[in-house]
């Protein structure tokens, strides 16, 4: 069980009059979104969000070269666009319930894991740092201003 509570509402990530284009699909849009609140978007970035039913967690940290990695919580119009790209996911093997993007160079990879796949009794708290480490090494990560 996630231990952030969140409803998503309010707004989608796009601004006011500006059009959703073929070319702006869900995920180029919410690494767009991730890039904007990440501490130093030109270095790489990670954004590491769990979701189920009514509920989301999504953090993102970032690294310009040779400095710490800095944490900060999603904002809010982040996480309703990953809430509504998850609940529009219903795929063969159902809903996932991790999502990783790497952001780096301009480029951007994405993984998924599905709830089976996790370890059982495993908590955010626990999965969070392996990812952090999987991607930025043993750099210390700063969680002074999450906001």
């Amino acid at each position: 069980m996630l231990s952030k509570f969140f409803k998503p509402k309010g707004p989608r990530g796009v601004a006011e009059g500006q059009a959703v284009t073929p070319a702006k699909e869900p995920l180029q849009i919410i690494g767009q979104e991730t890039l904007r609140a990440a501490h130093d978007p030109t270095g790489k970035v990670l954004l590491y969000a769990e979701v189920e039913d009514g509920v989301i967690s999504a953090d993102i940290f970032s690294r310009a070269a040779s400095e710490k990695v800095r944490f900060r919580f999603g904002p809010q119009a982040l996480k309703s666009l990953i809430y509504s790209y998850w609940e529009a996911e219903n795929g063969p093997s159902g809903r996932w319930a991790t999502m990783c993007m790497i952001i780096d160079g301009g480029r951007f990879k994405v993984s998924f894991e599905y709830p089976d796949a996790l370890e059982p009794g495993e908590e955010t708290h626990e999965r969070r740092p392996k990812v952090i480490h999987a991607h930025f090494g043993d750099t210390p990560v700063d969680y002074s201003s999450p906001n």
